[in-house]
């Protein structure tokens, strides 16, 4: 089967599928918001933006962060992000030493920085 290229004719990228070339399209080139919330009245270029706008209505919170247990999130996306920030704190206290001195802080995570080098 021969390859079929479908071209934008606005910035010329192609694409191998024509599904791929109108959602490039709608994504780039289409400035007009034509997909309604039923709840806010707000509108959103596209369906997959619309759905994931959808959930901020919902009273459900079914993504749990895996490090804390204690943040739950509506969206998976706001989830793991939180979840990197959690992995990062965890990580800074367990380098640093039990206390409350700064400067002690820095000099303690300093010095397994230096082990963990040599």
């Amino acid at each position: 089967m021969p390859f079929r290229s479908h071209k934008c004719q606005i910035c010329l990228k192609e694409f191998t599928r024509a599904s791929s070339l109108a959602a490039h399209i709608r994504a780039k080139h289409v400035t007009e918001k034509t997909f309604k919330c039923d709840t806010c009245d707000k509108y959103f270029k596209d369906r997959a933006n619309l759905r994931k706008h959808e959930f901020t209505h919902s009273d459900k919170k079914p993504h749990v962060c895996s490090i804390c247990n204690k943040a739950s999130f509506i969206r998976k996306d706001l989830c793991n992000k939180h979840m990197e920030q959690c992995q990062q704190r965890k990580e800074f206290e367990e380098m640093a030493p039990p206390t409350h001195d700064k400067k002690g802080a820095e000099a303690h995570i300093a010095s397994k920085i230096v082990k963990s080098t040599q």
